[in-house]
């Protein structure tokens, strides 16, 4: 599972000595791995984190409608937006300090920064979303080969002979995917 994009790789691997099963995170060349489970974490706090900014970007435009882009003094009613979403991230279930949902100022668009420890960056909501999609997809494959490989063992298949079950695996389920959307 490979997700490639100007700026984000994401990858799945397994590690063939412990059968571990992990992800892969390159950023301008720089590289992490982490676990499928940190994956799935991940991807689901971004997910939320999504929700938020969005929820809070709407909660902010409603409140100050004709907020010119960019900072400046605040005004009264903004003094007020900024308050109340004070109070709404008090409130809300809390991230972890590496996911933060934040509303641009110059862009007035709600954005989600990322630090992976290696590399930070921020991603537009329609960029963290996908972003998720593809941790969570590349954790599952990674825990798909770990159980394949680990059964494979257990029945004494070499490394290519797992690998073939695995790329048939994976054909079949593309060309059964493909079938089902042209029988409705």
């Amino acid at each position: 599972m490979n997700q490639e994009s100007e700026f984000l790789t994401v990858k799945s691997f397994l590690d063939l000595e412990t059968f571990e099963p992990l992800v892969k995170i390159e950023y301008k060349g720089k590289k992490l791995s982490i676990s499928a489970t940190e994956s799935t974490k991940k991807a689901i706090t971004i997910i939320n984190a999504a929700a938020y900014a969005e929820s809070e970007g709407a909660l902010f435009k409603a409140l100050c409608p004709d907020k010119p882009k960019g900072f400046g003094k605040p005004s009264k009613d903004e003094q007020m937006a900024i308050a109340v979403l004070r109070l709404v991230r008090e409130k809300r279930q809390p991230l972890p300090d590496d996911v933060n949902p934040i509303f641009g100022f110059n862009t007035q668009k709600p954005l989600i920064e990322l630090d992976y420890q290696v590399f930070k960056t921020t991603l537009h909501l329609d960029e963290a979303r996908n972003h998720a999609a593809i941790l969570l997809q590349a954790s599952e494959a990674a825990r798909f080969d770990a159980f394949w490989f680990r059964f494979g063992k257990e029945l004494q298949m070499n490394e290519g002979e797992i690998q073939e079950v695995i790329n048939e695996y994976r054909l079949y389920k593309e060309r059964y995917s493909v079938e089902s959307l042209f029988r409705l």
